[in-house]
């Protein structure tokens, strides 16, 4: 039994990471035969037979104990064929230590473990001197593939000796995105709206209020154009701290209110595929999360996206994706829903969604190559070259 230590995931219940998930098991299946992978989650967050897969979670104390929480990681090292950090923003402040810590193991029980990072951001606030003073740390890796180009510029600003490449969101690696033709638009009558919300993160509790407000009158000045959509809003985070549930419920109250149709539904981290199920079946989304975004897009789905964190503007900007749909948390208003709903039931708009799911196919294609490629690098060779990376 092949063995991988997998670093990142937050464990279940996000719709984004629940995909890194799957894409990194099955990268680290098909290039190393791993077959038990050690999981840096939650206890029991994750079960121990995942589909072909046994799985292992870490805890993250050693026995109660804070200062001791590298030892579990430690002893799956030892273990493992290969090291993989992965699941989006892994490079932060909070796992700053802990990574480092990891690393250090890697180099010390196993020196001839390759280590890479597949699918990472720096987040923007994270780019300080602490970071860049953390050289020796980027350069333990073997291999890092970044999913934007800021991070990619930031990494090789440090000069590292690590192969690095810039390649994309990790979401389009997710062999069922690319497996459904676009829909075609129907008549007005039956038209089905899919809304995916999350904390705006703005600053206080009534700026949130008005958030969810926009979203409702929004939809009422449409629908005083006679149309009457169902609405179905999704929940596609359950963590417990990052709630999409907590924001549903009073907007699924307004709604119902002005006369809507209202359905609800939430992820569930044991089938991931029930989300693209729901956005297949949508005319169109407005979404806050950036996954169910990207989803839509890879198939053809009108979206209005609300840009709350710069990963979601370097998604657009990195796929060279048109941005007229691309909005903020503070210029988001009830117009913006309106105008958006109306020109998603034009054929312009549709042309320009088919558009935005061809270009992200090439980007798919591409970020597939330089994980092929760099799977059978390393797979290949224990301690691969540090030749010099480049754009994917």
């Amino acid at each position: 039994m092949t063995r991988a230590t997998l670093i990142g995931y937050h464990g279940r219940g996000n719709f984004g990471d629940d995909i890194f998930f799957d894409v990194l098991l099955e990268w680290l299946n098909q290039h190393f035969g791993a077959t038990k992978i050690f999981v840096s989650a939650p206890k029991e967050s994750i079960p121990s037979h995942y589909g072909s897969f046994s799985v292992q979670c870490i805890s993250r104390r050693f026995g109660g104990i804070a200062r001791l929480n590298w030892l579990p990681y430690g002893v799956a090292i030892l273990r493992s064929r290969v090291v993989c950090f992965g699941g989006g923003s892994i490079f932060l402040a909070a796992p700053f230590l802990l990574g480092a810590s990891v690393l250090f193991a890697c180099r010390i029980l196993r020196p001839k473990t390759p280590t890479v990072a597949l699918g990472v951001t720096i987040s923007e606030n994270s780019t300080d001197n602490r970071l860049k003073s953390a050289k020796l740390f980027f350069s333990r890796f073997d291999l890092i593939v970044t999913r934007d180009d800021s991070s990619y510029q930031f990494l090789k600003s440090l000069s590292l000796r690590t192969t690095l490449v810039c390649g994309a969101d990790l979401a389009l690696c997710w062999p069922k995105l690319f497996t459904e033709k676009p829909q075609q638009i129907s008549p007005p009558d039956g038209l089905r709206i899919g809304i995916f919300l999350n904390h705006p993160r703005v600053e206080t509790s009534d700026e949130a209020t008005q958030f969810i407000e926009a979203v409702a009158l929004g939809l009422k000045q449409f629908s005083n154009r006679g149309v009457r959509p169902t609405i179905t809003l999704v929940a596609t985070c359950v963590f417990a701290k990052d709630d999409d549930r907590l924001f549903i419920k009073p907007l699924k109250m307004m709604l119902e209110q002005n006369g809507f149709d209202v359905r609800s539904a939430c992820h569930d981290p044991n089938n991931p595929q029930a989300v693209l199920d729901i956005i297949l079946d949508m005319h169109a989304i407005i979404s806050s999360r950036m996954h169910p975004g990207v989803v839509a897009l890879g198939i053809g789905t009108p979206v209005l996206h609300i840009s709350y964190d710069q990963k979601i503007d370097d998604f657009y900007s990195s796929n060279h994706l048109d941005s007229h749909r691309l909005t903020t948390v503070q210029d988001f208003n009830a117009d913006a829903v309106d105008s958006f709903l109306v020109e998603a039931m034009t054929d312009t708009q549709r042309q320009k969604s088919v558009k935005s799911a061809q270009q992200l196919q090439q980007a798919s294609s591409s970020l597939n190559r330089v994980l092929a490629d760099a799977g059978a690098d390393l797979s290949r060779s224990p301690k691969p070259s540090k030749d010099p990376g480049g754009q994917a």
